[in-house]
């Protein structure tokens, strides 16, 4: 047997054993197949390259792990999915803030769970895109609000567009807190809409402590648009996560909040 079909064969058996277990870990694999660590990276870069699989940091996860998210689901109707994660979620990122910060408040459902409970902190600056959360809130003398203009999305019940970044660039925040469509290790934080990906990839960069709330739903999910890479991510607040996800995170420096 020559050396090109044995890398060939290796190859399509180590497809096989991720479409089977649904992942493989580079050590382990390498040990199997006697060849270097090395070798095995070649071999899952390109089973990724040619889409056959996902790389992850250690190994690798079939497609099948992950799905495409292909439309935007309205605001109104996404409060009610997970509902009861999703508040437990809003709980623990209360714990995060302490008076008197600068907090950023993006569109999403979950976010939205935290803006109720923002009563019982003192002195808080408030910025946000979303109409309903501007809605929710009611700020007394000492909680200052303020809504980020621009172009009404009714999708959404939030502003974007140029007028929305520009006002973003006046404003640094102590915590941003995140919602999104996805959470993949290979493509980091998803949304499914490019407009509201802007004013999270604009907060991304402004903020000092970068906070994902996210119910286990969001794992394994690609949305329509990037907004940040994991490692940019300082904090995720979820209900639920596998090992796979715990250990890459880890790695990455990334604290999980598990509620």
């Amino acid at each position: 047997m020559n050396k090109k079909m044995f890398m060939e064969e290796r190859r399509n058996q180590i497809l096989n054993s991720i479409n089977n277990s649904g992942r493989v870990d580079v050590l382990e694999i390498a040990s199997e197949f006697n060849v270097s660590t090395a070798t095995i990276r070649s071999d899952l870069n390109y089973l990724t390259n040619i889409g056959k699989i996902n790389r992850t940091h250690g190994g690798a996860i079939t497609k099948k792990l992950t799905s495409i998210v292909e439309e935007e689901i309205p605001v109104i109707e996404k409060e009610n999915i997970c509902i009861e994660e999703k508040i437990k979620i809003a709980k623990a990122a209360l714990e995060l803030i302490e008076d008197k910060q600068n907090i950023f408040l993006d569109t999403s459902s979950t976010v939205y769970q935290l803006a109720k409970l923002l009563h019982s902190k003192r002195e808080l600056k408030m910025i946000t895109n979303s109409v309903r959360i501007v809605q929710e809130i009611s700020c007394g003398t000492d909680k200052e609000l303020i809504l980020i203009g621009g172009i009404f999305r009714k999708n959404s019940y939030a502003t974007s567009g140029p007028s929305a970044m520009k006002m973003l660039d006046e404003f640094y925040v102590h915590t941003f807190f995140l919602g999104v469509s996805g959470i993949d290790l290979q493509n980091g934080v998803t949304v499914a809409n490019i407009y509201e990906a802007e004013i999270k990839k604009k907060m991304v960069e402004k903020a000092q402590t970068v906070v994902v709330l996210a119910d286990s739903s969001k794992f394994g999910k690609i949305g329509f648009i990037n907004v940040a890479p994991l490692t940019n991510i300082d904090i995720i607040i979820t209900n639920e996560i596998s090992e796979d996800y715990k250990n890459v995170l880890s790695r990455l420096g990334v604290k999980l909040i598990i509620v």
